[in-house]
């Protein structure tokens, strides 16, 4: 079990998506829900996502269903964003990249297996150019480990270059 604490001079930037799943958390632990034991883990987490949902203003409307009859398929997949964040899919795997350019189809499994989200914030950091034709889908040039670090593999790298006196152009 690994337990720390992110403080703000860390380095490491707080997800502004997740403030209300981690206020939700925090009271959680603060009202002993874990120690307790009188609820599993199911129960649990149904019960921060009813708390979640609640503070969150309750469900509303059905922006996804009401869509989905009008045939409007980028509001669908606008309103159906599970956790809204400001990413890019970028492509790690240069077969998956090549099948794209090359506009062949693709099953959204392949896409998945063969892609990881990036902030918008560091993949404009880094460079990344998106794919041809492509506004939002862009390709990862560097090191990739799909073993453990993924795509830091190349930013670790990265790093070590720039330490050294690189520059990326």
């Amino acid at each position: 079990m690994f337990d720390f604490l992110i403080d703000s001079d860390g380095g490491i930037t707080e997800n502004p998506s997740a403030r209300i799943s981690r206020a939700v958390l925090r009271t959680q632990f603060r009202d002993g829900r874990f120690e307790r034991g009188d609820l599993t883990p199911a129960q649990l987490v149904t019960e921060a996502m009813a708390e979640e949902i609640r503070r969150r203003g309750g469900l509303g409307r059905d922006a996804v269903g009401e869509a989905e009859a009008q045939r409007d398929y980028p509001t669908v997949a606008d309103e159906g964003r599970v956790i809204q964040a400001d990413t890019r899919l970028v492509i790690v795997d240069p077969f998956l990249r090549e099948q794209i350019e090359q506009h062949k189809p693709l099953g959204f499994r392949a896409l998945l297996e063969g892609s990881v989200q990036i902030w918008v914030a560091k993949v404009n950091l880094l460079g990344l150019s998106p794919l041809p034709g492509r506004r939002e889908v862009y390709f990862w040039p560097y090191e990739y480990d799909p073993e453990m670090l993924g795509y830091m593999a190349g930013v670790l790298r990265l790093r070590q270059f720039i330490e050294q006196g690189g520059a990326i152009i």
